[in-house]
């Protein structure tokens, strides 16, 4: 009683009373605890574990006493002591032979009567019985697989091992179309490469038809810009180099560059859609201007993404003709 009001002494108020009137805070508490008051507190921890122990120390003495008088009781009116089973003893015991090993056979008779009726060389086979941890876990294995069943097949609270894996692949694929999306605007002259994708070859055309064909015609067949659709090319034909006077412009003949205002994925797109060009026949085309360029990359995927990107414009030029 006196080592509890000590202790009540000590705490400050802000202990109790947290600032703006919150008393059910406890991290508030703890946070405003005065330095001194935790000390106290541990040493009050301290003194409960000391007592604790010192009361086992002397339940174990004042035990050992009782049973020593006992013994001497016994040994002085001539009969047999049996000594008893301490309390922590006694329930390690119960629990070994509630969950461990099970009921001990000490009597002769009782072993006998589990003996098995074969042998083999005089050796006889004791139905012991399982332990009772093994059975237990028997059980618990047992209801486990009822549960899973239930959840699994009736309940569907749990996905099965296809649909589960059906999940997993999906996601994957996610994960990989989330990531080719990051890597797309990671490419430059050096690393782009011809796609003939019809989405992105789509994308491209929308990009050309917006910022491209004001300079170099509708059907790339040239304006202010050079003609797309001829051998001759001035900064060259291949898809780096289209992808390279996107990005860079051509300043002194006044194309701008790109890179500002497209993403590398759009330029990426467009350059793809201008390398699909290559061998229409455009109404009213340029003059060719530069060298001569000859592909050897990729041709025969270009002729393809070509016939079915250029189909519009080969419409347009047959209603023109």
């Amino acid at each position: 009683m006196g080592l509890g009001a000590l202790i009540l002494s000590l705490m400050p108020l802000s202990l109790f009373a947290q600032e703006g009137g919150d008393t059910d805070s406890a991290s508030g508490m703890f946070a405003n605890m005065d330095p001194l008051v935790g000390t106290v507190l541990l040493l009050v921890a301290l003194v409960m574990v000391l007592v604790l122990i010192t009361l086992v120390v002397l339940i174990n003495l004042a035990r050992m006493m009782l049973v020593e008088s006992e013994r001497l009781r016994a040994k002085a009116e001539g009969i047999e002591y049996v000594e008893p089973i301490g309390l922590i003893e006694g329930w390690w015991l119960k629990l070994k032979e509630t969950f461990i090993t099970g009921r001990l056979y000490s009597e002769k008779e009782e072993r006998e009567s589990m003996l098995l009726d074969h042998d083999y060389d005089g050796i006889q086979e004791m139905d012991y019985g399982m332990p009772p941890w093994l059975t237990y876990f028997f059980l618990i294995t047992v209801g486990f697989g009822v549960i899973y069943l239930l959840n699994v097949y009736a309940f569907g609270i749990i996905q099965d091992q296809e649909t589960e894996y059906n999940n997993e692949v999906k996601m994957a694929e996610l994960a990989i179309e989330e990531w080719k999306s990051t890597q797309a605007n990671l490419v430059d002259e050096n690393t782009v490469e011809f796609s003939d994708e019809a989405s992105l070859l789509a994308q491209g055309k929308e990009l050309y038809m917006k910022d491209c064909k004001v300079c170099h015609g509708e059907f790339g067949e040239g304006g202010v810009g050079p003609n797309f659709t001829d051998d001759y090319w001035i900064h060259g034909g291949g898809i780096k180099d289209i992808f390279r006077t996107v990005k860079y412009g051509v300043p002194e003949k006044g194309m701008i560059s790109w890179q500002n205002q497209l993403t590398p994925s759009d330029m990426s797109a467009v350059s793809s859609y201008i390398y699909t060009l290559y061998g229409t026949n455009p109404p009213n085309p340029k003059d060719p201007q530069g060298e001569i360029y000859t592909r050897e990359e990729g041709q025969p995927a270009v002729e393809e993404a070509t016939e079915s990107v250029q189909a519009e414009p080969e419409a347009t030029e047959e209603e023109a003709s």
